[in-house]
């Protein structure tokens, strides 16, 4: 794998035909009229691909990194060749544990190569970068990508470089058949709330290729998101809606159930715009379902050791949902109301009627001063878009009144009789 993957940039492999596909495409297509059958023909084509000797690769590698191509170090990398093939060899009568025979043979060398070119490659990476670049203006985009999936390091330098410069969506089925937009490995834990690693560079080519005019564009970025629909990455949780969130309305709201599996599965604060953006932009296209699914679940609330926890970092909560209340209230309606009224029941499941709008004398009409906490934030906004309702007659009163009165605690009884008391 080592060899593989530095034998381009360190420019250890014999350099391709830029004419070799069409070539092998003219052989394969004589060869096939001379009646050779499909395992001959491949076995044919597959030694017109230029070749050069594993062991002479390796020196030439090493030349490029620094080392003399006769130092331990390539003793070391070239032994693991005659080793790799003797690794079952051990009579069974031996134990097959890892043993010092084992480590001194195999292990130290293969992890003393390792190390000595994981420091070497540090002052190298211009090669790597070049390679890059030379990959991403090559025409034929499947190979490519294929190329760039054999050849590149998942270093995150090299990984960004390469998806910051595509910029047509012809690349999108070849990254695809490669699975390089599929969820990424972990190179690292998170530590503490909002840690933020950026794994997943193919996230920033497919949301610029979401906001693209072309429908067959973004057809394929949907079908991209779906296929990461289950992951669990932290990068994918936040960037995907991030891209929904660029996407014509229409299309975003057959995909709202990814966002929400996404919200779910995120245990990070949310520090992102994007869903909010996209809870906007779905109200305001008419997505009525596809809106209060996406809301329902941004501001659900829940318990943690006895308090109120939510999507959002501190007092953030109080500050995006009102500025999403008057779009919500044109697109949902009553819909958006029930929601309101589930989080009002959630954040009240954890403080029961110990809230502090409960017993505070101050007037459920009173809007001047802000908020004492969030179940007050949130009585609040179940006041305004119940009134709002009834005002507007987009509810009838019986329906309101309704949803409100069949709730136990006392908050809801004090916003009922004052949605009557509007309209007696």
């Amino acid at each position: 794998m080592l060899r593989g993957v530095l034998a381009v940039p360190m420019d250890a492999k014999a350099p391709e035909d830029p004419n070799a596909n069409e070539k092998r495409e003219e052989v394969g297509k004589i060869l096939k009229g001379l009646n050779y059958d499909e395992n001959a023909i491949k076995r044919a084509l597959d030694g017109l691909e230029p070749r050069t000797k594993h062991k002479d690769q390796i020196r030439k590698i090493l030349t490029r990194l620094g080392f003399d191509p006769t130092s331990d170090i390539a003793i070391h990398w070239i032994s693991t060749i005659d080793n790799y093939q003797n690794v079952h060899g051990r009579w069974f009568h031996q134990s097959l544990e890892v043993d010092d025979d084992f480590r001194t043979k195999i292990q130290l060398p293969f992890d003393t190569v390792v190390r000595a070119i994981a420091i070497a490659l540090r002052g190298h990476y211009a090669s790597l970068m070049r390679r890059v670049k030379a990959l991403t203006a090559m025409t034929d985009r499947g190979h490519a990508a294929k190329l760039f999936a054999r050849e590149i390091p998942r270093a995150m330098q090299l990984q960004w470089y390469f998806f910051k410069n595509l910029t047509t969506g012809e690349w999108l089925i070849p990254l695809r058949n490669e699975g390089l937009l599929l969820e990424p490995p972990r190179f690292a834990e998170e530590e503490g709330e909002g840690r933020y690693y950026a794994e997943w560079p193919a996230g920033d080519y497919l949301r610029r290729m979401a906001a693209v005019a072309d429908e067959t564009v973004r057809k394929g970025v949907m079908e991209a998101l779906c296929s990461v629909a289950e992951a669990r990455h932290p990068d994918i949780l936040q960037n995907g809606i991030a891209i929904l969130a660029e996407l014509p309305a229409a299309e975003a709201a057959r995909l709202a159930d990814l966002a929400v599996g996404w919200l779910k599965r995120d245990g990070r604060v949310l520090h992102s715009q994007a869903p909010n953006d996209l809870v906007r932009k779905l109200a305001e296209s008419g997505e009525v379902a596809a809106t209060t699914k996406v809301a329902r679940e941004l501001f659900r609330l829940w318990e943690d050791n006895g308090k109120i926890r939510n999507q959002f970092g501190e007092h953030m909560y109080e500050h995006y949902l009102p500025l999403l209340i008057g779009p919500l209230i044109a697109a949902c309606g009553s819909e958006f109301l029930e929601v309101l009224i589930d989080c009002l029941r959630q954040a009240l499941t954890v403080l029961g009627d110990y809230s502090y709008a409960s017993f505070s004398r101050t007037p459920v009409s009173h809007v001047n001063s802000p908020p004492f906490d969030l179940s007050d934030m949130l009585m609040s906004a179940v006041r305004q878009v119940a009134e709002e309702l009834v005002r507007s007659r987009a509810a009838p009163m019986s329906k309101v009144i309704g949803m409100l009165a069949v709730n136990k605690y006392k908050i809801f009884t004090r916003i009922t009789l004052h949605i009557l008391a509007e309209e007696p």
